[in-house]
């Protein structure tokens, strides 16, 4: 029996029909004039193999959408060289932290055990070879229960000092902030196992990533008014594009225009954007996605031109997949999907 060794030059075989699974611009074109939520379904399902028609709620087409998009990336590590593997399994665990911050928000509010089990994403799990994890933990009824389950493990200490932070303020916001940070910090730590080529190109994603996050960080403190040294706390210590001094002076503001209007007349002043021909501009309104917006275009940029380097070919794709298809779930099929469902509401209010 035969056995094929995983390399980059088969995983770029094999991405050529994975990748037919990303809308292109008259798909997303196509998508946004639909009215009809069977046949805004039908239509995603042919991007999105295995999505239930069934399913009506926003919670279950979202969670729907987000697993298929995990068996998908599945598919991908498991036909990928040891180092993407293991870049990928990190980038995973934000479905596994997203699963323990659902059972931590359900153990103090309640809920029964088959409800959990709904919430969770148990298919990351499996790929990261945690599923028996998480099934145990699921039984765990109360914040005790779930921080001596968690010792041993590289989320005990953040839960530790979440949930003490919790019984003193009977605040959940700190424990879910200190999760998300924890995040972070796994896949900033991701980047010292990788070679030459994939540090390049996974290495910038993930700076990316981080340095997004932190803005959005700082956005979310400054609108509920976090005291300044806890909003530091929640900071990653990594740079891109903004330097400490810049990150610590977007910390200190206290108004949320000022901090758009800041971040905004910075990125316009870096050479990289003066010759983009795209506009920067953040809003208020849409900030993660004018966020993610600047970045991702800075990375499809950067490396769109890459043509004889099947390593670097292939490890761009493996990223350009990752980003468009997480844009397409939260910026286009969730937004169009709300609106059918605010329109027919409209509707239904009109004749009655």
């Amino acid at each position: 029996m035969s056995v094929i060794v995983p390399s980059y030059t088969y995983l770029y075989i094999r991405l050529i029909s994975i990748n037919q699974l990303i809308m292109k611009e008259d798909n997303i074109e196509s998508l946004r004039k639909i009215k009809d939520i069977n046949h805004f379904l039908e239509y995603i399902r042919l991007f999105y193999p295995g999505l239930n028609l069934k399913n009506r709620t926003i919670v279950e087409i979202q969670r729907d959408l987000n697993c298929i998009y995990t068996k998908i990336i599945g598919k991908i590590l498991s036909i990928s060289p040891i180092n993407l593997q293991n870049f990928l399994k990190d980038y995973l665990l934000k479905y596994e932290i997203k699963n323990i911050k659902t059972l931590i928000i359900n153990s103090i509010i309640g809920e029964p055990l088959e409800t959990k089990k709904q919430k969770l994403n148990l298919i990351a799990e499996e790929l990261i070879g945690n599923l028996d994890f998480i099934k145990e933990l699921v039984k765990k009824s109360s914040l005790e229960e779930i921080q001596f389950y968690l010792r041993g493990t590289i989320y005990y200490q953040t839960v530790r000092e979440g949930i003490f932070h919790f019984k003193n303020t009977d605040e959940i916001f700190i424990l879910v902030a200190f999760l998300d940070r924890l995040y972070f910090e796994i896949l900033l730590r991701a980047k010292i196992g990788l070679d030459k080529k994939e540090k390049t190109i996974i290495g910038l994603y993930i700076d990316y990533l981080i340095e997004s996050y932190n803005l959005i960080a700082i956005y979310r403190g400054i609108k509920s008014k976090l005291e300044k040294n806890l909003l530091k706390q929640l900071l990653i210590e990594n740079h891109l594009f903004l330097n400490s001094n810049k990150i610590d002076e977007l910390i200190q503001l206290n108004d949320i225009s000022k901090f758009i209007e800041n971040l905004n007349e910075y990125f316009i002043t870096l050479e990289l954007f003066k010759v983009s021909r795209k506009k920067v501009s953040i809003t208020e309104k849409e900030f993660k996605r004018s966020i993610d917006d600047i970045y991702h275009t800075y990375f499809l940029n950067k490396f769109q031109n890459l043509i004889d380097d099947i390593k670097s070919i292939t490890l761009f794709q493996v990223i350009e997949f990752l980003i468009k298809k997480k844009n397409e779930i939260n910026h286009e099929i969730y937004p169009s999907l709300l609106n059918i469902i605010h329109k027919k509401f409209e509707n239904l209010k009109i004749e009655i």
